[in-house]
Formats: C-alpha cells, structure tokens, sequence
C-alpha cells in the first residue's frame, strides 16, 4: 500500500536521483536481493559454477549481493533490478533507454551504470515494498546443466555483452595498473 507514493515523494525530495527502485519481496513476504553492485566476470562464473562454493567465491558474492547491509535503510546503491524503479523524465532524457542490446539481463545494470556515469543517482528506498512474482528461469539447473538451460545462455550472452561495453571498469581489479 502507497509503495508509488513512497518512491514518487522520495524522488521529489531528492532532486539528484534519477532511479529510485522499492523493496521487492516475495509472495511469502521474504525480501528478495534487489539492490546491488556491479558484477566482475567473475561474479558470473561464481554464481553458475562450483567455484561459488569457494570461500572466497562466497565473500565476493555476499559483497555483490550486499547481504551484509542494512536492507531496511535507504541508500545509493549500484544499480536496481529492473523489475520496480521509478524513473525520473529529465534524466532520462539525459542518459537515453534503456540498450536494446541486452534482450534480457544486464539492461538494468547497464542503465544504472549510464544514470550513474551521467551524474545521476541510484537509490534503494524499502519502504516502498512491492512483491515481485518471478520464476529465475536462468536458476532451475545446478551444476554444469545450468549452464546449457537456454535462459542461462541469454544471462551468459548479455553478460559478455555487457563486460565487452565496459572493459575497462569490469576487469578484476588486480589485472588494473
């Protein structure tokens, strides 16, 4: 209840932020992870392979996931699943849409990631709480069958689209001068 109102009121005491995206839970109520930071390559091998059984396979996760922050505060974050944000018009007009390249996976990140580069905020509001009904089609295989499910070649594919467009920002930061 008043989730829209919440965001929108948001938006307009904070001029700055050009995504404010709710709290997304699930249908039992339990919050799902909808506020992130940015992948490496390496997040995805983590998340579909063993490797992210690996100690630190399972630190650079929690890190991604920001399963170690407060997700009652209201806080900039890296970018927002795409599934409920409220856009602001002028910046958009500023960044552009969202980029057709990416069919599915990686249109959200890439967007927030242009809001940010264009000087314009990414927020995490959960007092704006919406339930999210999905399926993660791309997760119903473990272990080396995820990765032939054909959901998880299109995760695959927008992401090396996605690292190709910002190579720089997304190599591991050990390879970085």
């Amino acid at each position: 209840k008043d989730a829209v109102s919440a965001l929108i009121q948001f938006m307009d005491a904070h001029p700055r932020v050009g995504i404010a995206a709710g709290q997304l839970v699930n249908p039992n109520g339990t919050v799902q992870e909808s506020a992130l930071r940015f992948y490496t390559p390496t997040t995805i091998l983590y998340r579909r392979t063993f490797l992210g059984r690996l100690p630190w396979a399972r630190r650079h996760l929690r890190k991604i996931f920001m399963r170690d922050e407060d997700t009652q505060r209201e806080q900039p974050v890296d970018w927002v699943i795409g599934a409920c944000m409220c856009v602001r018009r002028d910046a958009i007009a500023a960044v552009g849409r969202m980029d057709e390249r990416f069919f599915l996976y990686f249109e959200d990140m890439d967007w927030c990631r242009r809001f940010w580069e264009k000087g314009w905020e990414v927020w995490y509001v959960p007092k704006a709480r919406f339930a999210h009904y999905h399926k993660r089609e791309s997760a119903q295989e473990q272990g080396l069958l995820a990765l032939f499910h054909p959901v998880a070649r299109i995760h695959l594919a927008s992401g090396i689209k996605y690292f190709l467009k910002y190579r720089a920002a997304t190599l591991p930061r050990l390879a970085r001068p």
